[in-house]
């Protein structure tokens, strides 16, 4: 993610998150407690992070892709602040068990996410659970299709595929 002059990236499969400076792409800050980091978004300063940890030693990019999308995986979100590298809360919890990718959006008030069976929506300075809408979600998809989340004032809308065993994949719910 580049917010004007400041890349945080992970370098590397396991490698915690880094703060660059895009004018010389110097490291300012090393962001612990981040190995694993699947997904980074930024909103009004802060990021937010979606975190799953390597297992042993880390794998070729298809590999690891392969194991880290499977169902059910326990995953961690994370509020940091890049400035201090403070985390400001974490979620690691049944709701974080198996967070969709792409999923992790923001607005002004709240962060979202998707996970195998529901929508959640937490307060985005506290970390703290504002609701939960059960919403059901394809067990399998196609490599190249994830599930989307979209906001927009105070309306939250969730597009994803649901597989039918019998005729393929239905359209959009």
């Amino acid at each position: 993610v580049s917010v004007g002059n400041r890349l945080y990236v992970s370098l590397g499969l396991g490698e915690p998150v880094q703060v660059l400076d895009t004018a010389d792409g110097k490291t300012i800050r090393t962001l612990r407690s981040t190995e694993g980091a699947e997904e980074i978004i930024c909103k009004d300063g802060i990021l937010y992070l979606v975190i799953l940890p390597l297992e042993g030693e880390p794998q070729d990019y298809q590999s690891m892709y392969r194991d880290r999308v499977r169902p059910g995986l326990q995953k961690t979100l994370m509020a940091v602040n890049p400035d201090s590298g403070e985390i400001l809360w974490e979620k690691n919890d049944k709701d974080t068990l198996g967070i969709l990718p792409v999923t992790l959006i923001a607005d002004r008030q709240k962060v979202y996410f998707q996970s195998r069976n529901c929508v959640i929506a937490l307060d985005k300075n506290s970390g703290q659970q504002k609701w939960k809408a059960l919403r059901r979600s394809a067990e399998s998809r196609p490599s190249n299709f994830s599930p989307a989340l979209l906001v927009y004032e105070d309306v939250v809308i969730s597009v994803d595929n649901l597989v039918d065993a019998g005729n393929g994949f239905d359209a959009l719910q």
